[in-house]
């Protein structure tokens, strides 16, 4: 059962399939991961090759979440197990 589970992860790997649903988990739980203030202010545009883009309401809390930018990347990497996201893009 082992060497199956393991074919069907290599295969979604070479695909690229568990990328995409780990993006998706990203933008699923986007308001677990930030919190209710930051997620009503945000809204994820891409996530492409370990960055995420958000757009951001406003200029103030643009300039108020380059200082939560490491801890939400961390956040989102625990989530995945693993260190996928490096940087976030406030746009």
């Amino acid at each position: 059962m082992e060497h199956i589970k393991n074919t069907i992860e290599r295969i979604f790997s070479n695909a690229g399939i568990d990328k995409k649903v780990k993006q998706f988990s990203i933008a699923s739980n986007w308001k677990e991961l930030v919190g209710d203030d930051i997620y009503h202010v945000t809204h994820i545009v891409n996530i492409s090759k370990g960055r995420i883009f958000i757009k951001v309401k406003n200029d103030s809390w643009r300039n108020e979440l380059v200082f939560y930018k490491k801890e939400i990347i961390d956040k989102i990497n625990r989530r995945l197990g693993e260190e996928q996201i490096t940087d976030i893009v406030l746009l």
